[in-house]
């Protein structure tokens, strides 16, 4: 596990085929759907992003990503510019992975000056958005009432215990990446005790793995506005 998006694709699609499940297995052949007009268009919207993800192009990543994710990557971005880490100590494990990550992975040039979707199309860029979890997921059943839509997730032919969500804005269908941010704690917490330690010490680990000690430490200080 080396890139990031605060770890929530990547560690969710972990949780997932890792965990047991009482549900039958299912078939990676996405389900039909009642909002059969609107499936397409979800599911077109997902697969420009996942093989964006994957390409690391971020300028086609961001254009099917719904506008919470860049509010949330703004504030990401300011705290990793200020927060000590005794700012970060109550903040969730997820925004604190996140916030470590682009300390240690995005120039602090770029943090100080990039708007939040130039970051975002950064993020993408530089492969820290979890492909290699996003990879392993894939849409089921999709549900659309006006604006919005859900969709059952599959991660290697088992249902996910969550759904992804997508939002109509101007007219096209976007990914909204954040409630995944916002699923990110609890994913840590499955992997961390499946692995028998606790989310600080896998939090740790995980800073540990993609920087080394040294590295993992500064990560933990403010770049400096």
């Amino acid at each position: 596990m080396k890139r990031l998006i605060v770890v929530a694709l990547c560690l969710l699609a972990t949780a997932c085929a890792q965990a047991p499940t009482t549900t039958p297995t299912q078939t990676s052949t996405p389900s039909p759907t009642p909002s059969a007009d609107e499936s397409p268009a979800v599911r077109a919207a997902f697969e420009t992003y996942t093989k964006a993800a994957l390409a690391k192009d971020g300028t086609t990543g961001v254009s099917v990503l719904a506008k919470p994710i860049f509010d949330t990557y703004d504030d990401f971005r300011k705290l990793a510019l200020t927060a000590t880490e005794q700012d970060l100590s109550t903040a969730p494990l997820g925004k604190r992975a996140a916030v470590y990550t682009l300390r240690g992975s995005v120039d602090p040039a770029i943090l100080r000056t990039a708007s939040p979707k130039e970051l975002v199309k950064v993020s993408i860029d530089r492969g820290l958005v979890g492909e290699k979890g996003i990879n392993n997921l894939e849409l089921g059943k999709i549900t659309a009432s006006g604006d919005t839509a859900s969709a059952e997730v599959l991660a290697r032919g088992q249902v996910a215990p969550y759904k992804f969500r997508f939002v109509r804005e101007d007219g096209t269908w976007k990914l909204d990446l954040q409630p995944l941010l916002d699923l990110a704690d609890s994913a840590y917490a499955e992997v961390a005790k499946q692995q028998n330690l606790t989310p600080e010490q896998f939090l740790d680990g995980v800073l540990n793995q993609m920087y080394g000690p040294a590295k993992a430490a500064e990560v933990r200080k403010p770049l400096g506005a």
